[in-house]
């Protein structure tokens, strides 16, 4: 039986195209906003109700996701992408692509012996729409 390939997450700065693929996914995100649907009924000339549902656009709000940092360049790597001004496309695991504008990287240092970039991340966007 054959493994399947594990995909990893991409980013793409869509001014410039240039793409980092993350050398370990994130392991934690937050769901992904929900598309609002406004639902009306109304009773129709022989008085049966009809329902209408209108799908209302997307409001940017906050979205998160974090994960594990084992080396120097994926610290580095995470740090210059956060600060990237513009908007991120960013493809995740399951092949969906999003959005995103970053706004803060978060590292979690532990007191560890100097040089040791073991640590946890948190990765602060502000949500704009769901490509794919």
């Amino acid at each position: 039986m054959t493994a399947l390939p594990t995909l990893r997450w991409v980013l793409l700065d869509e001014d410039t195209d240039e793409t980092v693929t993350l050398t370990i996914n994130p392991n934690t995100m937050d769901a992904f906003p929900t598309e609002r649907q406004l639902t009306n009924a109304f009773p129709s000339r022989n008085n049966q109700e009809r329902q209408r549902t209108f799908q209302l656009p997307n409001v940017p709000g906050a979205f998160s996701w974090g994960g594990a940092i084992r080396t120097e360049a994926q610290f580095t790597t995470l740090r210059t992408w956060v600060r990237r001004s513009g908007i991120i496309l960013v493809t995740d695991h399951m092949g969906r692509s999003f959005r995103v504008v970053m706004r803060s990287f978060k590292p979690d240092r532990k007191p560890r012996r100097p040089g040791n970039y073991r640590m946890k991340y948190t990765i602060n966007t502000q949500w704009i729409e769901r490509v794919s």
